[in-house]
């Protein structure tokens, strides 16, 4: 650091080289690399003579590469005499590296205690990432469990309706099957009524049982004696949020049936009797509403747009409100809104 100390003078004033005579015939470009190797050497107390100048001076000259370097180490040298070395004064002026000095024990206590808050706020954040992804990974398990009920639940539910198949000969409208049509009424309601059923696997079991013709309505049989309606009642059915889109569910009878944002897209409802049936939210749009019964009915945010059949006469007697109804019905579809704040 002595060297920082010590005032030289700049090249351009320090004194100039006294050319010996092997070396009075060097050109100008010799003579300035010359200068500034003398200068440098004698601004960092390096041994050596104006002879090893003159050598060096002549290598540098002879290589282009060599004289890239020199001129960029020239720059570097120049950036640290006029930028590095004032501030560098300054800081020991102000005695900063004693400040330094003094304070380093402050530091090193500081990085003593830091060391355990960094590992410790590491460790929290790990142990949160681990607890997430294991509540991630249970409710993918809980998820999984959930279909394997569900599937189960349908399973054992089509098994059952299989043995009251194999038990009967012809129809099962037919006054000697009262019992068993009976019997797998009540079992369809209750697991339609299972809350771990969900809207996909009721419209599943739906779908099944319109292509068994057991839900919609058969042509008349005149050659038999059969109960009127479908073979299958599910008025109070729990079909809430059920995929039922494109089903065939004419004459089937839904009365105050849960149909609450159930998907009926498209779903053949011609005949149907859906008196006081719940369908708030549910979606009719493309539904066959030709002769179905909706009086008490709940459409309530149901969207109506381009169901088809409907007329003013069939929503004369429902509650209407936020509801989205076709445009050639002239009732308001806010009609019950006060009603029932009322």
């Amino acid at each position: 650091m002595s060297s920082l100390n010590k005032e030289e003078a700049p090249i351009s004033q320090a004194s100039p080289i006294s050319r010996p005579s092997p070396i009075a015939d060097t050109d100008d470009k010799t003579c300035e690399i010359l200068e500034r190797l003398r200068y440098n050497r004698q601004r960092l107390d390096r041994a050596g003579t104006v002879w090893d100048d003159l050598k060096e001076a002549e290598k540098i000259i002879q290589s282009p590469r060599r004289q890239l370097l020199f001129w960029c180490n020239q720059r570097l040298i120049s950036f640290e005499k006029k930028r590095v070395e004032p501030i560098v004064k300054c800081l020991y002026k102000a005695d900063f590296f004693k400040v330094v000095e003094r304070l380093s024990p402050s530091i090193e206590a500081l990085g003593v205690i830091a060391i355990p808050l960094v590992l410790f706020f590491a460790a929290q954040g790990y142990q949160e990432n681990l607890i997430e992804r294991e509540e991630v990974e249970q409710r993918i398990l809980q998820k999984q469990e959930d279909e394997r009920i569900q599937q189960r639940a349908v399973t054992d539910y089509l098994n059952q309706l299989s043995m009251i198949f194999m038990e009967i000969d012809g129809d099962l409208r037919e006054p000697q099957y009262k019992n068993l049509r009976t019997l797998t009424t009540a079992t369809t309601i209750t697991l339609l009524r299972d809350s771990n059923l969900k809207g996909n696997r009721k419209g599943q079991v739906i779908l099944f049982l319109s292509q068994m013709g057991l839900v919609n309505k058969k042509a008349e049989d005149e050659s038999l004696q059969l109960d009127d309606g479908p073979t299958l009642r599910l008025s109070e059915a729990n079909l809430r949020e059920a995929i039922l889109g494109g089903i065939d569910l004419r004459g089937a009878d839904l009365r105050e049936a849960n149909l609450g944002k159930a998907d009926l897209r498209s779903t053949n409802l011609s005949g149907a009797d859906l008196s006081g049936a719940d369908l708030s939210s549910a979606n009719l749009n493309g539904a066959d509403l030709v002769g179905t019964t909706l009086s008490g009915a709940n459409l309530n945010d149901a969207t109506l747009t381009s169901a088809k059949g409907l007329t003013q006469l069939q929503l004369e007697a429902v509650y209407l409100c936020g509801t989205r109804l076709p445009q050639n019905i002239g009732l308001n579809a806010d009609q019950s809104c006060k009603t029932e704040e009322s």
